[in-house]
């Protein structure tokens, strides 16, 4: 106890974060302070900011929003091993129900939603919870953020289904080859709609902290539904689209209006509409490239093996490794869930540099089990494919190997991404993601290589990109705070008669 307040008086004497986090102005404004801290510890700047960085850690470990954070993480991660539960349930379900044929129909139908949806989405799913995040505690800006948030996406969600339905036939021959139909087209159209639909719930859940409602929702809609809609599909690949589509409109529309009934009231005025609506484009368009080119680093070469090499079962087995990806990525993934509303107000009041910090031994933890976790799946992949596909998969298998190996510098990704987006408005993993997503496209036009060995360069290149970027971003931020404390040092010594 007496070194909690020994770190809190510390904090609030001399650290300039410590006014801004409790808002308890010790000093007139920050700059004053810093003039003080200088003077005191006579030019042992470094020293004195890593021993305050360390109290401030100190502080923040032992505070009951350190508590709530960590219980927000396992409740997201516990949600997610549920989510990844029913969807493996669902894969072997879809292989013993519609064939080896409808199978890979299926997964390439799966593998669209993905690629389709988050761009369709314009972003929102990071910056609703993003910029509500930054507004909680104030809910009267809440509404604006939902109202613009769902303005936004489906627009151009009703954009699309106009577009897709004009050009049915050639979409449905590009996504399916010889397979398409056009019941199968409009399941798909369906639970495109659906699927969007839930991530706007979802996304506000998120940015409002509701962290076991928002695990609820993706146990109930990920992992319930879709394994619901191939039990009653009839062995058809296309009703267990419709299906899982329409529950997806029903429990999702459900979800989100509940909310906005909760969170949007007062109506918002016309101009906060509009500032929010803004403020939700100039974020996320940038990144809907990123989106684009991330679902299509996944989807790819499962297009690729069903369109340029016709062998839709051989997608279906490349699109079961990616979910093998998928799995080990969903920790991260449940973590970023929880991660991004905290980077978010945090980067308000914390130094990026000094943020950045925290991020180097998540990193190397991250990749760690990343590799263990590969060698893992490398042992048992063989009964696990059995398993969950059949004999069917078995002249697969090398190709799988490579697959699993992209997984190591994915985490590179996972790890970097929400900190990415929280503390920069300029589309950082677009950048990344557009580099992984041509040097896969590359690799797969200009080489022989199979396949797989595709998949691993694209995700090797993304993590490497990644990395690259983020270490540039701190290297940036030392330099510009380094030239702010030499400007304030200079200030603060000026002769009075100057």
């Amino acid at each position: 106890m007496a070194q909690f307040v020994t770190a809190r008086f510390v904090l609030h004497t001399f650290c300039p974060e410590s006014v801004i986090i409790d808002r308890r102005p010790i000093f007139a404004n920050v700059e004053d302070m810093i003039c003080v801290l200088i003077a005191e510890t006579n030019g042992r700047r470094s020293r004195t900011r890593n021993v305050l960085f360390a109290a401030s850690i100190w502080d923040r470990v032992h505070s009951p929003g350190a508590r709530r954070l960590a219980g927000s993480v396992l409740i997201s991660l516990g949600g997610q091993a549920l989510v990844l539960l029913g969807m493996f349930l669902a894969t072997r379900q879809s292989a013993r129900d519609f064939g080896a044929i409808g199978f890979g129909v299926y997964q390439v139908a799966r593998r669209t939603l993905n690629v389709v949806v988050f761009p369709l989405m314009c972003g929102t799913g990071i910056s609703i919870p993003r910029y509500l995040a930054c507004s909680e505690g104030r809910r009267s800006e809440g509404g604006p953020w939902l109202l613009a948030g769902a303005s936004l996406a489906g627009g151009l969600q009703l954009a699309f289904l106009v577009l897709a339905a004009f050009f049915a036939a050639s979409l449905g021959r590009f996504t399916f080859g010889a397979a398409s139909t056009p019941p199968l087209f409009i399941s798909l159209l369906v639970a495109i709609t659906g699927l969007s639909i839930h991530n706007l719930g979802f996304s506000a859940l998120r940015g409002l902290s509701r962290f076991p409602s928002a695990a609820a929702l993706q146990v109930v809609n990920i992992s319930l539904v879709p394994l619901a809609g191939i039990l009653m599909a009839s062995g058809q690949a296309s009703n267990a689209l419709l299906i899982t589509g329409l529950l997806w409109i029903a429990i999702g529309g459900s979800v989100f209006v509940r909310v906005c009934q909760q969170s949007a009231r007062p109506f918002p005025k016309a101009r906060d509409f509009r500032n929010s609506f803004r403020k939700l484009a100039v974020f996320g368009v940038p990144r809907t490239p990123g989106e684009v080119a991330l679902f299509g680093l996944f989807a790819l070469p499962v297009y690729y093996a069903a369109g340029a090499r016709s062998d839709v079962v051989r997608a279906g087995v490349l699109s079961f490794g990616m979910s093998l990806v998928q799995l080990v990525a969903s920790a991260f993934t449940a973590a970023g869930v929880v991660l991004l509303p905290y980077w978010s107000r945090a980067s308000l009041r914390i130094p990026l540099d000094q943020s950045g910090k925290s991020i180097k031994p998540l990193l190397i933890c991250s990749l760690l089990f990343a590799a263990a976790a590969c060698g893992l799946l490398q042992l048992w992949l063989r009964p696990i494919s059995n398993v969950l596909l059949g004999s069917f998969a078995d002249e697969r298998i090398p190709e799988l190997r490579w697959v699993l190996i992209g997984m190591i510098p994915f985490a590179i990704y996972l790890v970097l991404r929400d900190y990415l987006d929280a503390v920069s408005v300029f589309p950082i993993t677009t950048v990344a993601l557009s580099t992984a997503f041509f040097s896969e496209f590359a690799v797969l036009q200009l080489t022989r290589l199979p396949i797989g060995v595709a998949i691993a360069c694209g995700f090797s290149s993304l993590g490497l990109a990644t990395l690259a970027l983020w270490v540039g971003l701190l290297k940036m931020s030392s330099m510009k705070n380094r030239t702010q404390a030499d400007v304030s040092s200079i200030v603060c010594h000026e002769p009075s008669g100057a």
